[in-house]
């Protein structure tokens, strides 16, 4: 009897390890709905050993313990995944996010490093498995001995390296999950475009050979070479010099990969960030911390914990706080943590400080530069930016001293150095035009005296480049030195020159004088590029010139258009941009700007531009910008706006957008007189005006959306008012009156079949719920809130038109979500938000103080 079981025991072992080929065909059925790389070898290495194993008829014990091991890999291997769905359920991921989750996981290093690892030791296995011996069922006993061994090693070997992934994968699966909410919480962080990858291509044209000795002389200051190299370092230069380029290469140099790992003490940039006074996001200070803040983050992985720590803390209180308290959030706090990490040095690249348009916020965060520079041992910054008086009072101050070097680009070495840049570049760009390649050898002259004209400003050679580059003068060599050598006016300097011969060639005042269709549309064009807030398509710098008022008897009819307004075409747009193309340009996005910002400081400047026929008078041009944004918000304009975004037709949508966006900025730096009131006076008194602009809101969406909501009718209160303060009593009533606005319109879009008698019954409900007793301000804005409500429900519904237009919610975003409200879910509250010193932080008459 016992010998009969001894018999039957290997037959019940070949059963079992028959059931393996099955059990691994359904794993590799089952691996191959996982993503992982490598997996699928895993499955066949696998067979090819239980194949090896079958061959052995003794050890069934042996073999039996070998196949549970493999079984425990196999159920491993499919649960990895089902381990990452579970904790990504758990931690409330997202659909979108927890895909990224999953790929980030499947795609880890210690992930790929543990599944290389296991088929490396499946391979070992698939070579031991010739070790074994089989001799047939007659003399398999006389290997029995030396197999169980070879067998029980494998065993171990395999449970080895099946505890060693086992570990690895769950350690992969709670750092993907970890990474991707702490990337959810980075992504909450409103940043800028503004790193040196995405800065206007002007700003990055360094030619090979030039300013070799300035970035060698900052870049042995960032490793420490020499003594007591200070860490703040500081360029300063007049316009057109090339502060950008060098800070654009300081960041290309510094951000070159090396790969797998860079030398130990490489310098590496930590963030970078280029202001621009042309873009309104580039322009202002409340852009710079968080846009910092979020490049260290994806930058430096030591910062990533410390860094979404900082901002779960930060955003609660708003993402468009004040520069002073987002720098002690987001900056100071994880810094310091992070002082006494071993990190190499990280730098800080900052370009154009001075095109800021908050100077006072700018001169305090300087001042928290300093004092971080000076206590986190490997943090470095290269300031870039003009010798602006502010800038340079906190910089060079003695208590800064110990932490500050300076070097201008007028300095003796640094001009000289600058000069023979210039002409290197001038002599290879000209080199490259093929009618002056060979007119420069027989007339060397014009060359000399183009480079003495240049000095050591780049956008000077750029500019003159550019206009022998175009026609009329690219096939006539004599012309174009003429033409660019003629400008004599000896109380210009020759930038300056150059770019009122441009104009008074292109647009000849005797001509701009004979007829006003030349003279208004060119005025308005030159207004758009000096004081435009952002570069805009020629279509809707047409449709925003033509809204621009030419005198000051101003009417508003309901259609939104001034009535003595000049129409523009995008035609005459594109042909004044290549009329004026030496000194504006179509950029990347088909957008308009100014090839060099010292272009749009010299048309609004009255001494650097003396021409009236080309000057614009900013405060007043400021004035021209908010009364056309105005015009956006009546009921035609509304709609037109409306099938731009539904349509994607990107001249209305730009000019909605811009519009919307930009109007806050223009009012408050508009000439304080009684115009602009009278404007808004007549552009609300129709009734649709404020509802147009409210429904506007609703598309036309940006993160601070409900802010610039509010700060805009401040604007509106204080024009109304015509005086530079209102009384917290009015400014209550106003704000107040905004959610009935909303609240009417929230209720149109969500009832489009109900009577405007109803909604209005409805609305004045829900708003007045809590107010048992009203100021007389109150009672009588209210009154008039409901009165324009019913008038434009009534216009909206007779023009079949604009009533599609105003219902058709396909493109608009929903602003009754969380991101549009407090924490809790309900809506801002005008009163709290009349007192929030957020609100009132920028100096400026039309905002009021309360």
């Amino acid at each position: 009897m016992g010998s009969k079981a001894v018999r039957n025991k290997p037959a019940a072992v070949d059963t079992a390890l028959a059931v393996a080929g099955p059990v691994l065909d359904a794993l590799k059925d089952g691996l191959a709905l996982v993503n992982y790389p490598g997996i699928g070898m895993i499955p066949q290495g696998l067979s090819a050993v239980l194949d090896g194993v079958k061959l052995v008829r003794e050890n069934s014990k042996s073999r039996l313990e070998f196949e549970d091991e493999a079984r425990t890999l196999s159920k491993l291997l499919t649960g990895v995944q089902e381990d990452a769905d579970a904790s990504i359920a758990q931690q409330d991921i997202a659909c979108t996010a927890g895909n990224q989750a999953r790929n980030t996981i499947a795609h880890s290093p210690e992930l790929e490093r543990g599944m290389h690892q296991l088929v490396e030791k499946i391979e070992q296995l698939s070579r031991d498995i010739s070790e074994l011996r089989d001799g047939g069922r007659v003399v398999s006993f006389i290997f029995a001995p030396y197999n169980k061994k070879i067998l029980e090693s494998m065993a171990s070997d395999l449970k080895t390296a099946v505890e060693h992934f086992k570990i690895v994968a769950h350690a992969a699966v709670d750092k993907g999950v970890q990474d991707i909410r702490r990337r959810l919480i980075l992504d909450k962080l409103k940043c800028a475009d503004a790193g040196y990858r995405s800065v206007h291509i002007e700003k990055s044209m360094l030619m090979d050979g030039t300013r070799e000795g300035l970035l060698a002389e900052f870049l042995a200051r960032v490793k420490g070479d020499g003594p007591a190299a200070k860490r703040l370092c500081l360029l300063t230069g007049g316009a057109g010099m090339g502060k950008s380029a060098i800070a654009h290469q300081l960041c290309v140099l510094l951000d070159t990969p090396f790969y797998p790992q860079p030398p130990p003490g490489t310098p590496r940039l930590g963030a970078s960030f280029f202001f621009d006074s042309r873009q309104l996001d580039l322009a202002s200070s409340r852009m710079i911390i968080p846009t910092i803040a979020r490049q260290l983050a994806d930058r430096v992985d030591s910062f990533v914990p410390s860094m979404t720590a900082a901002i779960k803390d930060f955003l609660p209180h708003g993402d468009t706080q004040l520069p002073s308290f987002a720098f002690t959030a987001l900056l100071q706090g994880p810094l310091e943590q992070a002082k006494d990490l071993p990190l190499p040095p990280i730098v800080i690249v900052i370009d154009g400080l001075d095109e800021c348009a908050e100077q006072e916020s700018v001169c305090k965060i300087l001042e928290g530069w300093v004092s971080l520079v000076r206590m986190v041992p490997w943090l470095h910054l290269f300031i870039a930016c003009r010798p602006e008086r502010r800038i340079m009072e906190v910089l060079l101050s003695t208590r800064a001293a110990d932490v500050v070097d300076r070097r201008d680009l007028s300095d003796a070495d640094i001009l000289k150095a600058g000069a023979a840049d210039v002409k290197k570049y001038l002599v290879a760009a000209i080199k490259d035009l093929p009618h002056y390649a060979d007119y420069v050898v027989l007339h060397p002259e014009h060359l000399v005296a183009l480079v003495s004209n240049a000095g050591n400003l780049f956008i000077y050679a750029r500019t003159a480049v550019s206009i022998l580059g175009r026609q009329p003068y690219r096939t006539r060599p004599k012309a174009g030195f003429q033409f660019v050598l003629s400008p004599t006016a000896t109380h210009l300097s020759n930038l300056d020159a150059l770019y009122l011969q441009i104009l008074t060639t292109a647009y000849p005042p005797a001509d701009l004088d004979a007829s006003s269709d030349l003279r208004v549309p060119l005025h308005r064009f030159l207004t758009i590029m000096a004081c435009g807030t952002e570069p805009l398509h020629p279509g809707a710098i047409a449709a925003l010139g033509t809204r621009f008022p030419c005198t000051t008897d101003i009417q508003w009819p309901e259609t939104g258009m001034p009535s003595d307004s000049l129409t523009m075409t995008e035609n005459v747009v594109m042909d004044m941009i290549a009329d004026l193309g030496a000194v504006i340009r179509i950029d990347e996005g088909g957008n308009a700007t100014a090839i060099h910002i010292s272009f749009s400081e010299f048309l609004r400047d009255p001494r650097r531009c003396p021409n009236t026929h080309y000057h614009v008078d900013e405060h007043a041009a400021h004035a021209d910008f908010a009364s056309a944004c105005l015009t956006a918000f009546s009921l035609q304009n509304t709609a037109d706006i409306l099938a731009g975004f539904r349509d994607d037709d990107r001249t209305m949508r730009a000019f909605g957008s811009y519009a919307f966006s930009a109007f806050e900025e223009h009012a408050s730096r508009a000439a304080h007189s009684g115009r602009l009131a009278k404007e808004v006076v007549a552009a609300i008194s129709g009734g649709s005006y404020l509802l147009g602009w409210c429904r506007l809101l609703y598309v036309v969406v940006h993160a601070d959306a409900r802010l610039g909501a509010i700060l805009r009718l401040q604007i509106l209160l204080a024009c109304l008012l015509e005086d530079p303060t209102a009384s917290s009593v009015e400014t209550r009533a106003t704000l107040r009156s905004l959610k009935y606005y909303e609240e009417y319109l929230e209720h149109m879009l969500r009832n489009p079949g109900e009577s405007g008698q109803v909604i209005t019954q409805q609305v004045t409900s829900k708003v007045f719920i809590n107010d048992t007793e009203l100021l007389p301000t109150e009672e009588h804005i209210f009154k008039t809130c409901k009165c324009q409500c019913e008038r434009a429900y009534d216009e909206i519904h007779r023009d079949i038109r604009v009533k599609g237009l105003w219902y058709d919610t396909s493109t608009t975003f929903d602003l009754f979500t969380a991101e549009a409200r407090n924490g809790n879910g309900t809506l801002l509250d005008g009163c709290s938000l009349a007192h929030d010193p957020l609100m009132c932080s920028r100096s400026t008459n039309y905002f009021c103080n309360v």
